[in-house]
């Protein structure tokens, strides 16, 4: 079989030794939901949950990325530090009404630190993931390497036989010493990266082979502004990208995204990941909005205005599975 060949239908996608599938469903009703509390163990969760909606994109080697409602919401904080602006006076009222204040037993503002659920079930039970199957000190243990004796006192004589260049194996070079660190989640080892996403290639017109945009959950947090996850995944010739968006806005209070985005050029053996945190105080965006309506600007617009507050570069490798 053609290893580029493809087959889409509405909800699936087989393209280059991927697999893309997504499934769509309505906002998930009570039964679900009162399972979902009692599983994660939440005190609330936001008005629109849509516990249906999955997206899922794997490939030939069995590494696997998948992203639900259920995983993003076990990433939630138990606390958030975020008051709207009548927290206070709310406080002081239920103070002289003896009613306890649990504004502060979870996060309101459904922040989550989500990254997507990364996978790894190779077809070979032998083999493992993208993590080396031994690391150096395991390798020190199976050759040790043997300990010098004393130097003798009088020099002995040069020998007509040449001495046997130290094995790689017991003394690493200096390069291998400084290996990027690296992070494992489900099996998959992600090492710290310079390399980022080729801006240029998703520049180039190319037909979208597909395109799927799905929200795992939303809340208008009380009518005092937005907590929104969604994903929006597009497939080219060249390559693919993914992109998870949390975005909060607390009125009068804060603008915050967290952006993680996947990307792959096809020639190439690895995935990049990067993840960007931004922020700034509700009124420097107004400010920078120059009279634009905040609660009604385009969220695209209003990320790229955001402050960047720290970014996270990632190499997944996609050899030796």
């Amino acid at each position: 079989t053609c290893p580029h060949f493809m087959e889409t239908s509405q909800d699936t996608l087989e393209f280059k030794g991927w697999f893309f599938r997504v499934k769509t469903g309505p906002i998930s009703g009570v039964k679900y939901l009162k399972r979902l509390t009692d599983d994660l163990n939440l005190k609330m969760l936001p008005e629109m949950v849509f516990g249906h909606n999955i997206l899922s994109v794997s490939h030939k080697n069995g590494l696997k990325f998948s992203f639900c409602a259920k995983d993003a919401l076990a990433m939630v904080e138990s606390k958030s530090n975020i008051k709207v602006k009548v927290a206070e006076k709310w406080a002081q009222k239920l103070k002289m009404l003896n009613i306890e204040d649990k504004s502060h037993s979870s996060d309101w503002t459904f922040t989550t630190f989500y990254e997507g659920t990364l996978t790894h079930s190779p077809q070979d039970n032998t083999q493992t993931s993208a993590i080396p199957k031994s690391s150096p000190k395991t390798r020190e243990k199976q050759n040790p390497e043997p300990i010098p004796e004393s130097k003798p006192k009088s020099k002995p004589e040069p020998s007509s036989k040449p001495r046997p260049e130290p094995s790689s194996t017991l003394r690493p070079e200096p390069k291998q010493e400084h290996k990027p660190e690296a992070k494992s989640s489900g099996g998959v080892a992600r090492v710290a990266s310079t390399e980022g996403i080729d801006v240029k290639m998703l520049m180039k017109r190319e037909k979208i082979v597909w395109y799927k945009e799905l929200c795992l959950y939303e809340d208008e947090l009380a009518d005092n502004g937005l907590s929104k996850l969604d994903i929006k995944i597009r497939v080219m010739p060249s390559c693919f990208l993914l992109r998870m968006r949390f975005l909060l806005r607390v009125d009068d209070v804060t603008v915050r995204a967290r952006d993680v985005r996947y990307f792959h050029d096809f020639d190439k053996n690895h995935v990049i990941v990067e993840i960007e945190e931004r922020g700034d105080s509700f009124r420097t965006v107004n400010q920078k909005l120059y009279g634009k309506n905040l609660r009604t600007t385009d969220p695209e617009m209003l990320v790229r205005i955001l402050q960047l507050k720290a970014k996270e570069k990632y190499k997944i490798s996609l050899s030796g599975s």
